[in-house]
């Protein structure tokens, strides 16, 4: 029996992507303008290769089957990672790079990213950013995808660990009007938030999960829950709630003495990581290296 070749064709797997895009063959020969006989050979010769069909023919059209998603999936990574390859070495080259996709949270959007792009700007005036904020678990997807190119975003999992360029190590505290009864206390501990209105990230956020469990021990009057740092801090402007959040974002409402930042002690909460996670081909080498000396200098715990 004659080996079946490991080699694929770029062309075969073109046709193959527009075919599981379209989920069928006839529109996706139109949309590459070609012959539905061709997108059929190519397609043939692929499973011919792999030995395994990648696609169910159905009556309304087709459906990759497992094999043909895995294909699919790994035939998407390996097109962006030519794509970053390619703007790498044009940057190396002295062609000038015009975009940068960047993917944070809310608290590192309200603390951090105003200062850096504002310097960014100012030498690379014609870079078009795009720029993501959601919650961390989102974050880290969208990099590992390589849907962002730079990406802040808190207590990573590990296996975004060859990402990770800089971290900070921030404490949690509770945030408050600037009049509130605790905004004098040194410090705080979860009994001492018994009684008054607790303001909560959601499950979007990372910090949800270690509070809904001091749920469980104290009884915790929340009575707000949003997705949205700014929204929690406002709130707790004009009321008598307290939000449970890093210093990070806060500095210029606590400057002005709208609210003020108490640590909380509790041993349960671990210290909030805020990771700076970067591709390994980074167009702005510099922007990631001005981020990683922000994260130094906030750094509350060495």
């Amino acid at each position: 029996m004659t080996p079946r070749s490991s080699q694929f064709d770029s062309t075969a797997l073109r046709y193959f992507e527009a075919a599981a895009e379209h989920q069928s063959v006839r529109h996706a020969a139109q949309a590459l303008n070609i012959s539905a006989s061709s997108v059929s050979r190519q397609i043939a010769i692929l499973e011919d290769r792999l030995g395994i069909p990648l696609f169910e023919r159905c009556p309304r059209g087709l459906r990759l089957t497992s094999a043909g998603e895995l294909l699919l999936f790994h035939f998407k990574q390996s097109v962006r990672e030519l794509e970053f390859a390619q703007r790498a070495i044009r940057e190396m080259a002295g062609v000038s790079v015009t975009k940068l996709r960047i993917a944070l949270v809310e608290t590192a959007s309200r603390g951090i990213l105003a200062e850096v792009m504002r310097s960014f700007w100012q030498e690379n005036p014609h870079v078009k950013v795009s720029v993501t904020v959601a919650g961390s678990a989102d974050v880290v997807r969208l990099l590992e995808r390589g849907e962002a190119d730079l990406a802040l975003a808190f207590d990573a999992s590990r296996e975004t660990e060859r990402f990770v360029y800089e971290v900070a190590n921030l404490h949690l505290g509770a945030v408050m009007a600037a009049d509130h009864p605790l905004a004098a206390s040194g410090t705080l501990r979860i009994p001492d938030l018994v009684g008054y209105p607790i303001f909560l990230p959601d499950a979007s956020l990372m910090l949800h999960s270690a509070i809904t469990e001091l749920e469980k021990h104290w009884p915790l009057n929340v009575q707000l829950v949003t997705n949205s740092i700014g929204a929690m801090s406002q709130l707790t402007a004009c009321s008598s709630g307290v939000a449970l959040k890093t210093r990070l974002g806060l500095a210029d409402e606590i400057a002005r003495g709208e609210l003020a930042f108490v640590k909380v002690r509790e041993p349960t909460l671990a210290v909030q990581r805020l990771s700076l996670l970067v591709r390994r081909t980074m167009p702005f080498p510099g922007l990631a290296n001005h981020i990683a000396r922000i994260l130094q200098e906030v750094n509350e715990i060495r």
